[in-house]
């Protein structure tokens, strides 16, 4: 059999071969001990059979408890009526033999809280694939306090039925598939479709307040007595990939929230889902006071008609930390507003400071149709805005956010130029760039159609082969090194010319110095 696992960061799979060991002892016990490979099967009998594919068990449940570690457990098509609850290392997948196994091999949860349960340290290692999980009243799949774990080419689905609540409120992330505390575990190619409760896939982490299990919104008081509360697990470096994820009405598609100081959610990806009508499309969040989400990545997605924006970053209260995260290459379509935080208008990106900032967030290369608003910002300085496009049916790119060319000079960040991206080129304010010329000791004059810059300690610079097009140009020491077509962008006070970044690039290069732009940040050396 195959036995499939996910590397962390690495979008691949390693099959790796485990040869049945098949045993002449008629022991059940004896059997299951020595068996690198047991099998599952409606027909079977969990007192007389012996796992083998001739005399399967009956249930997962018994096949679970009886393996020893590294064992894959091999289900056979067939409905079977039960939770399933694995704290060791198993393999757990249909009979890819047979035909339509997904969908033929079926864990039926209904009347039940939970589908499968992947639980700590010593089920790490876990796989779960090529099953079909429905009705649970809570999570189609919950993985939590442990680590390396593959959910991959599942079916999930009409999972949340009736959620559990305390007296104050309702499991939070009661998703269909939920990595609670968990790390380093991959999420990929499953099918998560018409789930009721809270959307599709959520990584989080796990501590006082147990995204999991019925609690209250925030923790105890005091000093109760009893074990000491959970320490908070952190939520790391797992990987959300190529999921399809459709008509979850009750919450977002997926989810990298962090509800434990001390946890957080850090170095999560969500790479190339498909989202689709859910109330939002991928959030990464801080929801308790104390809490972090840092260096998220959320890359390469189809995101699309769903009820509010497509991607939200949000800081949610005091003393959170939301830095570092990236939403990257894309692609957004006909997405909802967020009226909520002030957002009216339907939106692809929102990026929702609401009590603290949001900060260092890079927002690159997305491409966003049929929205009120490309990119909606509150409350979030250090946005790194690069390569968004914008189809003519978003009536405004960018809302509350001023898009910046960094400038680096010798490695050390000095300041920002203000930008204007149309297509694929970049444009960057002439009076600004004189500013930062002036601080140089560079004197500038602008005319309206020519900038000139006079560098005493420059040499009168040779000019370059090719200058570039258009109606302005750049003259270094009274030599025409660069010419390029502008833009006059409204202000308020009155207009005012964007240059293209190629032609500065060019001016600072007959000064003398090496400089490169890569699209977010202009690196000069002196």
């Amino acid at each position: 059999m195959k036995r499939i696992r996910y590397f962390t960061s690495v979008m691949a799979a390693a099959a790796v071969l485990s040869t049945p060991l098949w045993s002449t002892v008629t022991a059940q016990a004896a059997t299951t001990a020595n068996a690198s490979t047991i099998y599952v099967s409606t027909t079977g009998s969990d007192t007389m059979g012996t796992g083998t594919a001739a005399n399967p068990y009956q249930t997962i449940s018994h096949a679970v408890a009886v393996a020893a570690p590294a064992t894959t457990i091999v289900v056979e098509p067939g409905t079977y009526k039960e939770s399933v609850t694995i704290t060791k290392d198993v393999t757990l997948e249909s009979d890819s033999s047979k035909t339509n196994a997904v969908a033929n091999t079926v864990i039926d949860a209904t009347g039940l809280a939970n589908g499968i349960v992947v639980n700590g340290a010593g089920a790490a290692g876990t796989v779960i694939s090529g099953l079909t999980i429905e009705n649970a009243n809570d999570h189609g799949i919950w993985v939590k306090d442990t680590s390396n774990v593959t959910v991959m080419g599942n079916v999930v689905n009409h999972n949340g039925l009736v959620p559990a609540t305390t007296k104050t409120t309702a499991i939070q992330e009661d998703k269909p598939i939920l990595l609670d505390g968990t790390a380093y575990s991959v999420v990929a190619n499953n099918t998560v479709d018409n789930n009721m409760a809270d959307g599709g896939i959520s990584v989080t982490d796990y501590g006082m307040i147990d995204p999991g299990a019925p609690m209250p919104l925030t923790p105890p008081t005091g000093n109760p007595s009893g074990p000491p509360p959970i320490q908070s697990v952190p939520g790391i470096g797992n990987l959300v990939i190529d999921n399809s994820i459709n008509n979850d009405m009750g919450g977002c598609g997926v989810v990298v929230a962090a509800y434990n100081p001390g946890g957080g959610v850090l170095n999560n990806q969500v790479v190339g889902n498909t989202i689709n009508k859910i109330v939002a499309g991928v959030v990464v969040a801080a929801d308790v006071p104390g809490t972090v989400a840092k260096d998220n990545i959320v890359a390469n997605n189809t995101i699309t008609n769903n009820f509010i924006p497509g991607v939200i970053v949000h800081s949610n209260t005091p003393g959170d930390v939301v830095d570092g995260n990236v939403v990257v290459g894309n692609t957004m379509s006909m997405n909802g507003a967020d009226s909520g935080v002030g957002d009216g208008r339907p939106t692809g990106i929102a990026l929702i400071g609401g009590v603290l900032p949001v900060t260092n967030t890079t927002v690159a290369n997305n491409m966003i149709s049929n929205e009120g608003v490309g990119i909606w910002a509150t409350n979030a300085p250090t946005t790194h805005l690069s390569g968004n496009r914008f189809a003519s049916s978003v009536e405004a790119g960018i809302v509350g956010l001023s898009p910046a060319v960094e400038v680096a000079i010798n490695g050390q960040p000095v300041g920002t130029l203000p930008e204007v991206t149309v297509g694929h080129t970049t444009y960057v304010s002439v009076w600004v760039l004189q500013q930062l010329a002036k601080k140089a000791g560079v004197t500038s004059r602008w005319n309206g159609t020519d900038l000139w810059f006079q560098a005493s300690n420059a040499s009168k610079p040779m000019a370059p082969t090719y200058l570039g097009s258009g109606d302005k140009a750049v003259f270094v020491n009274g030599v025409k090194v660069a010419v390029g077509r502008g833009l006059v962008v409204p202000t308020s006070t009155g207009y005012t010319t964007y240059l293209p970044m190629s032609m500065f690039v060019q001016a600072v290069n007959a000064l003398g110095y090496k400089n490169s732009f890569d699209g977010v940040v202009w690196s000069i050396t002196q």
